[in-house]
């Protein structure tokens, strides 16, 4: 699962969420609201790594 805790957002805005799979990487495009949310991704396969905004239009941390 892939949550996300927002601030002070000015409405919904695009994210763009990567997972790292054995077999390539995945991406996948979520909107977050401005009271932030929480996604699950199924994959069928396990997950190497996650990786939020990696195009930086965003200010995203990721704490596992």
């Amino acid at each position: 699962m892939v949550e996300v805790k927002a601030e002070d957002l000015p409405g919904a805005v695009p994210l763009q969420i990567a997972l790292d799979l054995e077999s390539g990487k995945e991406l996948r495009e979520v909107s977050v609201a401005p009271s932030g949310g929480s996604w699950t991704f199924e994959t069928g396969v396990p997950v190497d790594r996650v990786g939020v905004n990696e195009d930086r239009g965003l200010l995203a941390w990721v704490k596992r």
